[in-house]
């Protein structure tokens, strides 16, 4: 795009959100501080366009949802019936309706428990170069958790969940159990069923299969099909934003880093052999496990040591910081050992 470059004012497509190009990070990704807050951002260029103060904003057209008439915005209400052949652990994209019940390009997502086990989750969306957020928590047998707005631009870049499950018994936590999945446009529109507990029409993708988890010796023996009933037909309850700290076997804190150095030849020794976009990948990986650990471990704070350069990963930290629910503040200041080449992270 020609129009891109330093000094340009534009506006953001998908947003009433202006700003100036400060900085052209790649092909397709340019920085803009925005008018609004000076906050500088990352942002890729087919989400922006030239600003013009007289011009409506560009209409985009988004792939077909659904019809109208089969999406009703409801809220989840507690249910009391059994689920009688479960499938394990999903996640459902209800797609959000305007006042006319006409979709949007918003889908608000579940974590959906139809096993007669309680588990504890960690859940994070991460896209093409940061993490859009992460959810701990404990889910109940046959509840359901509701998690932040799937945006229908996501897919476009790249998503994908990342998992962990452990299932909670009277025996202990039993083993982690880590799922992937990547969500692709084709079939994230294609795959539309009821949803079990939330009972509402939406995009339904099973995370963790029924069986998963555990083995025999942790299963209680049924005497009866009467047993079976009496344990799983009971009232179902929305557990809603509730937030739980899984039992995970971490490292001892004295033996965690308080430092994470993300100058390539510390991560790669084959740093010159891959290429910037790359380079910029594997950095952002390092430090976005780092920031999980470091939550689970209970750290008050940490220092990212991503350099000065051109500002490219400071800038990229920033914006992943921003959206980190256990970020208190961060900082970029100067720091006698590290100078101006490291951000200090203090979280919750």
């Amino acid at each position: 795009m020609d129009w891109c470059k330093k000094g340009v004012k534009v506006s953001f497509i998908h947003s009433n959100d202006t700003g100036v190009i400060v900085n052209i990070l790649d092909t397709d990704l340019v920085l803009i501080r925005l008018d609004a807050d000076q906050l500088e951002i990352p942002a890729f260029t087919e989400d922006i366009q030239p600003f013009e103060a007289d011009t409506p904003k560009k209409v985009i057209v988004n792939k077909p949802v659904a019809k109208k008439e089969i999406f009703q915005q409801n809220e989840p209400k507690s249910l009391s019936y059994t689920i009688l052949h479960s499938q394990g652990i999903q996640i459902a994209f209800v797609p959000i309706l305007d006042k006319k019940n006409d979709p949007t390009d918003k889908f608000q997502p579940y974590l959906i428990n139809d096993t007669p086990y309680d588990y504890s989750f960690t859940l994070s969306l991460h896209l093409k170069l940061f993490k859009a957020w992460i959810h701990e928590g404990k889910l109940d047998s046959m509840t359901f958790f509701k998690l932040p707005e799937f945006e229908n631009d996501y897919l476009n870049e790249s998503p994908e969940l990342n998992a962990i499950f452990n299932r909670i018994s009277t025996e202990g936590p039993g083993p982690n159990i880590e799922k992937k999945m990547k969500l692709k446009a084709k079939t994230f529109f294609n795959n539309k069923q009821t949803a079990p507990l939330i009972n509402q029409p939406a995009h339904l993708f099973v995370l963790l299969e029924k069986s998963s988890g555990f083995d025999v010796s942790q299963k209680s023996e049924k005497d009866s099909l009467k047993d079976y009933t009496l344990e799983n037909a009971k009232p179902l309850t929305s557990k809603k934003d509730k937030t739980y700290t899984p039992q995970h076997v971490v490292k001892s804190k004295s033996e965690f880093s308080i430092e994470l150095d993300l100058h390539i030849e510390v991560l790669s020794s084959e740093d010159n052999k891959i290429t910037n976009s790359q380079i910029l990948q594997l950095q952002m990986k390092k430090f976005e496990a780092y920031i999980d650990e470091a939550v689970r471990q209970g750290v008050e704070r940490v220092f990212i040591i991503h350099g000065i350069g051109k500002g490219h990963l400071r800038n990229l930290i920033t914006a992943t910081l921003i959206r980190n629910p256990n970020v208190i503040t961060f900082k970029n200041e100067f720091h006698p050992r590290y100078g101006h080449g490291a951000t200090e992270v203090i979280f919750i």
